[in-house]
């Protein structure tokens, strides 16, 4: 490919990123707003979850059927699309606000409907880049993805008080609302070629098309082995995400808390800027595994004592590794899977990295309390052999489930090293991508 052509795709790939980059803040902005307003209002936290759920819901359940929607259709229209019902739903909670008729009800059901909207753009954007940028640029560009996920995650909660006290949730929907149009604008200025199909495409039902995308995977069983190992990832930081507040606040304050989870996320911050810059990264299956492995030790370590500042250190390395594994995950599965199915494959993927976060948030409360916190209590039945290790007391039973958490990843992470078929991903199945 020309150098110049080089250019224009990763200038319209910037483009896209640039919409996707302010959309997905304004909308972090306007959940964080949401959220606070539900638990000032209700006192509870079942109340507030619900609207992670609601949020979790569509891509867990419609996925499949999403992703092969979306490779019937032009992926620049399936984000255009995606946008302008998001936006609209988001429309209906302004007129809502507007007119003091917002109820809790309507946060859920219109946090519903934006997901459902939302979940088009997921596998229609991460489908595109492939078709956008070469691929000695794929791991730059999954880079610049890390590092639009660090700051949409890192932005709202650091500005969105501070717009509330100024503008009040009002201001921050119609912010969420105006940065769905940039979007769509970001997209409309650029041009997404329709990717080659494999043959003659036969006609078949939309059923058909999305178990399309998981026989795909079954037909590769590296690339599901890869899926799963994504999974696995996001279940122990969804799970660490949970445990590591409560664990932090046996001791220490709530400034040191979010001190702490700040440092954190810049981990994943710095990773994705690194990632970014580099001219050509090595992204590759061998990166995803090693920092899978460390990303492993350092939750491990994060339990391991009761020090803020080895377990800061600790939450730095693990978002650090974090982005790294998903952008040479990413890099892999845009290498391997054609573009005329990609839809279909990362919505499957999609619907495992949704549901793992979800059975973490649903089994990572009760193990604590009920399992790990009696066994590190002064009496407990591991207050005298691991507790001379970390500790007993308040908040060493949930250091220990995250030490177990993370020597958990690590086993993992050595398991499907070994199973040949990842192992030799790369070598047995060819690059598909130009």
């Amino acid at each position: 490919m020309q150098a110049n052509t080089l250019k224009m795709v990763f200038r319209n790939y910037v483009l896209m990123w640039i919409g996707e980059l302010i959309s997905v803040t304004g909308s972090g902005l306007s959940g964080f707003a949401l959220g606070v307003w539900v638990f000032q209002l209700s006192r509870s936290v079942t109340l507030y979850s619900l609207i992670a759920f609601s949020t979790a819901l569509p891509g867990v359940l419609l996925s499949p059927i999403i992703g092969a929607i979306v490779d019937r259709w032009d992926r620049r229209y399936a984000m255009m699309f995606s946008d302008t019902g998001a936006s609209l739903a988001t429309l209906a909670l302004v007129i809502l606000v507007f007119t003091n008729r917002l109820e809790l009800w309507h946060i859920y059901i219109f946090t519903l409907i934006i997901s459902v909207f939302s979940a088009f753009r997921w596998p229609a954007y991460k489908a595109s880049v492939v078709m956008l940028v070469d691929k000695e640029q794929l791991g730059r560009a999954n880079g610049m993805d890390q590092l639009s996920v660090a700051l949409s995650q890192l932005l709202p909660p650091v500005t969105a008080g501070f717009l509330v006290a100024f503008i009040g949730i009002k201001g921050i929907l119609i912010i969420d609302f105006v940065t769905y149009y940039f979007a769509i604008a970001m997209v409309f200025m650029i041009r997404i070629p329709a990717p080659e199909q494999d043959g003659i495409p036969e006609k078949t039902s939309l059923l058909q098309d999305a178990a399309d995308g998981w026989r795909y995977l079954t037909a590769r069983p590296g690339l599901l082995a890869l899926m799963f190992f994504n999974g696995a990832v996001n279940f122990a930081v969804a799970s660490a995400s949970v445990l590591i507040t409560p664990m932090i606040l046996s001791i220490a304050s709530e400034s040191t808390l979010g001190a702490v989870l700040s440092i954190g996320g810049c981990g994943m911050l710095v990773s994705g800027l690194m990632l970014s810059l580099c001219r050509k990264p090595e992204q590759n299956l061998q990166t995803a595994l090693f920092f899978g492995a460390l990303f492993g030790v350092s939750l491990a370590i994060a339990g391991l004592r009761p020090s803020v500042i080895l377990i800061t250190i600790a939450s730095f390395l693990v978002f650090f590794s974090l982005a790294v594994i998903n952008a040479s995950s990413q890099v892999v599965f845009q290498k391997k899977v054609s573009p005329h199915i990609q839809g279909r494959v990362f919505a499957v993927r999609r619907m495992i990295t949704w549901a793992a976060p979800g059975l973490a948030y649903l089994v990572s409360g009760p193990l604590a309390d009920r399992v790990f916190k009696p066994l590190l209590l002064p009496h407990g039945a591991l207050a005298n052999s691991v507790g001379r290790v970390i500790g007993i007391g308040a908040g060493r039973g949930i250091a220990l489930l995250i030490l177990a958490l993370g020597l958990l990843t690590v086993m993992i992470t050595l398991g499907v090293y070994i199973y040949p078929r990842l192992r030799n991903l790369e070598k047995e199945v060819p690059d598909v991508c130009r």
